[in-house]
């Protein structure tokens, strides 16, 4: 037997296509296992959104837009429930060009009776997703106003269990020192609307441009833990940076006489990393350090690691004089 070219060409063709009937088969596989946590953070992001546009209890044309757009991304969730109701219930809302707080309050209801549906994601991952959601609302319009700074501000109050984990106690750290005086200054707005803008993607290119700009001379700072708990005994500490009051070995060594365990390089079983504070580039939010990057990467992986400043890591010292 013998085979011609014609037959070779239909062979491969016919390998092409069981190929992609496999592509076709695994990507329908994947999408089955994928599907309920898309559209699980798809419903809490659009929570937070919901709830940072309407902060300031006003929404104007840019917020509708990008309310808009959420709906355009989310398209492709319109088979699954229950999102042909929200996308529905957005579009009605928003088709005046109008949102009144009464449609907002509606729907955050539909919104959280459907939430109750979901299981994908805990009670931690779930707060962090709306939480981003909520900077992306209050950075929709490109204006961070008082009102909308208090509202953060008792949301992130009334949930504190997000604490040590990444960005509340970044955002946290950033309020507490905004609202520190009482008062919040057009400086202290911008430093706001730079730290959201790190880490929120606007659909609105253009306003997202405008703002990097506007706030291109803005250096963010926080990304340690508010007041934390540092319990030593036991828990694995690591240093980075450059301290003003003591050399790293000597730190080290604290650490392992208070029954600690010091070590040089970060793992899963990190419990604490000390920032020294002596000319680090880690306080500069766009350029973390390398080992506060891999920090943060192991805190988004599901790590307890705290993030703690050296003044905090003295002040428990203290207490074992």
């Amino acid at each position: 037997m013998f085979t011609t070219s014609l037959d070779i060409k239909g062979m491969a063709i016919l390998g092409q296509h069981q190929s992609s009937n496999k592509k076709m088969k695994d990507l329908q596989e994947y999408w089955q296992f994928a599907q309920p946590k898309v559209a699980h953070k798809a419903l809490n992001t659009l929570v937070g959104i919901v709830r940072g546009i309407a902060a300031d209890d006003q929404v104007n044309q840019k917020e509708v837009s990008e309310l808009e757009k959420w709906c355009e991304d989310h398209d492709f969730l319109i088979a699954t429930n229950p999102f042909k109701d929200v996308i529905t219930n957005i579009q009605v809302i928003i088709s005046d060009n109008i949102v009144t707080e009464e449609e907002i309050e509606n729907l955050l209801w539909v919104c959280d009776q459907f939430a109750e549906g979901f299981t994908s994601y805990d009670l931690y991952t779930s707060g962090l997703q709306e939480l981003q959601g909520i900077c992306h609302g209050l950075l929709a319009d490109g204006v961070i106003n008082d009102t909308e700074i208090h509202a953060l501000k008792y949301w992130m109050d009334i949930n504190d269990h997000l604490s040590t984990y990444y960005p509340y106690d970044e955002l946290m750290s950033v309020l507490t020192e905004v609202l520190e005086d009482g008062v919040v200054d057009d400086n202290e707005k911008l430093y706001l609307k730079r730290f959201f803008n790190e880490f929120v993607e606007l659909r609105d290119k253009e306003l997202k441009e405008q703002i990097n700009i506007e706030t291109a001379h803005i250096k963010v700072q926080g990304i340690c833990a508010v007041d934390p708990d540092i319990d030593i005994d036991g828990k694995q500490f690591c240093i980075t940076g450059t301290s003003s009051r003591s050399t790293k070995p000597k730190m080290a060594q604290i650490v392992d006489d208070l029954g600690g365990i010091y070590k040089g390089n970060l793992s899963r079983k990190t419990d604490y990393l000390i920032v020294c504070d002596q000319g680090n580039p880690c306080w500069t939010f766009a350029c973390y350090g390398r080992k506060i990057e891999q920090a943060i990467k192991l805190r988004q992986a599901g790590s307890s690691l705290v993030i703690v400043h050296e003044n905090d890591f003295w002040d428990r010292v203290a207490d074992f004089d």
